[in-house]
This record gives structure tokens, sequence and C-alpha cells, in this order.
């Protein structure tokens, strides 16, 4: 823990455009494990600034751009799976988010299932990613097309116990032909289009709560506690972040909110 606490705090003063970002941590105890501490501190760096650019950076330009790829290359090779997500109003990001920043930890692998993945991962880069990440989706296909919600999925798929060699065998046979052009076009297209429009890894998620079929908020409550939230949320090379005053007050408020609204449905 003192190993790991050292990388990132050096880190978090090596990079002042980054800092700290979620995910670090889990990836930097995975290299700890096979290495020496002042390696991993340079895996770190490398993962961080080379091989994912804008994963870790306070807009998530890079995670929002290869989900985009994912979801593209779902559709095209898993178009079953794709419709079955869709008809169900399900986001495959909100699924997919943690595998590519935490690269594929807390899944059920057998022995030296992660040390393979990161094998992969240095030897290919994303595309590593994107097939292990389809490879897992064709393995558990069945399962997620008789399931009905993103929890049940997400169960579904991380308590599978999943044999690496069947994952890398489908994950690199099944998926070895990557629409290379596809990939560029999308993960270019996507970064243009979130820094024309300033819009925040923060904001896109938000947007596409509020535009769920199955909020369990109405949608001008959510409005108004995004808009309360975001102005106590400043984003800072720290990140996101909500400290211990802000957060009394956004519970202040959104009870003030509540009991607004409960006034105006009784006076009706």
């Amino acid at each position: 823990l003192d190993a790991l606490k050292d990388i990132l705090t050096t880190y978090s003063r090596y990079n002042l455009s980054i800092r700290y970002c979620q995910g670090m941590n889990i990836i930097t105890a995975l290299f700890l494990l096979e290495m020496r501490e002042e390696e991993a501190f340079w895996l770190l760096a490398t993962v961080c600034e080379v091989l994912l650019p804008g994963h870790y950076n306070h807009d998530f330009l890079g995670t929002i751009a290869d989900l985009a790829v994912f979801s593209h290359l779902v559709q095209h090779f898993l178009p079953r799976l794709h419709s079955h997500l869709c008809q169900r109003s399900i986001d495959l990001s909100v699924l997919a988010t943690p595998w590519f920043i935490s690269l594929f930890t807390g899944f059920n692998f057998d022995d030296e299932g992660h040390r393979r993945i990161l094998d992969y991962f240095f030897l290919e880069g994303v595309n590593a990613l994107f097939r292990i990440g389809l490879g897992i989706l064709h393995l558990a296909e069945t399962q997620i097309l008789a399931s009905h919600d993103l929890p049940e999925i997400s169960d579904v798929i991380y308590k599978i116990k999943y044999n690496c060699q069947d994952l890398f065998k489908c994950a690199f046979i099944n998926f070895k032909e990557l629409p290379l052009r596809d990939i560029e076009r999308i993960h270019f297209q996507t970064q243009i289009s979130m820094k024309e429009s300033d819009l925040t890894y923060r904001d896109a998620i938000v947007s596409r709560i509020l535009s769920s079929p199955h909020n369990y908020c109405s949608r001008d409550v959510l409005n108004e506690m995004y808009k309360i939230c975001k102005g106590l949320m400043p984003i800072n090379s720290l990140g996101i972040f909500l400290n211990c005053k802000s957060f009394k007050i956004a519970i202040k408020k959104l009870f003030e909110l509540k009991k607004i609204k409960y006034q105006s449905t009784m006076d009706r």
C-alpha cells in the first residue's frame, strides 16, 4: 500500500495535466504485483500518456472515443446482441467503461488471466482491449440475450468463470480482422465532436441519463439536481470533486427542492 501511494503521489506531481484519475490505482496495483516500484511508475506513465492517451484526463476524451469505437464494433460483429441492448435502452458505454479504465480487473478469470491481458495489451494497445471486450460479450451472449436490464447483464458478465484459453481464442480468432479504418475514423470524429461542443464526460453521462426512458426521477427533478451538482463540482487539474461542505450544500438544496415540489403538489 505504501508503494502504491508513493507512485500515485509522485505521478500527480510529475504530470500536472493528469495528476490523479479514477482507475490509476487499480492498474498501478496490478503493475506492482509484477515489478519494482520505479518500473511500475514508468509503466503507469506510459499507459496514461502513450498507450491510452485521454483515458485518465479529467474530460475522459480518450475513453469516450474508444467506447464509441467499441459500440460500433459490437454492432458490426455481434448485431443480435447490439439490437437486444438497443431495444432495452441499455447504454453499452455504461457497462464497458470500467473495462477500459481498469484493464478488465474484476472479472472472474482463471490463473494468469490478468497477466495475459496485460501482455496482449502491451503488444497491441487498445485494439487488444477491443478484442477482449468482444470476446467476453460473445462468450456471455446467450445469458445476455436472456437478461432484461443493465444490472442483470452486469451481474451475468461478472459471475461467469472465464477460461482464458477459450477467451483469448475467441477474441483473437473470431475478431482478428478489426475494421481499422472505421476505428480511426470513429475515434477521430468522436474526439472532434466532443471538443467542438466542449462536452465533458460528466455532461455526456448526465445527458444520457436525462434521455433515458427508464428514469426513476422526472426530467425536471434530474435537471435541477444536475444544475445544483454541476455548480458545486468544479473541474480542475485534479478532476471532478465534491468536498464535504459542497456535499452538505447540495443535500440541503435537494431537500429544499423536494419540499417545494411536494408543497406545490399539495396545493393542487
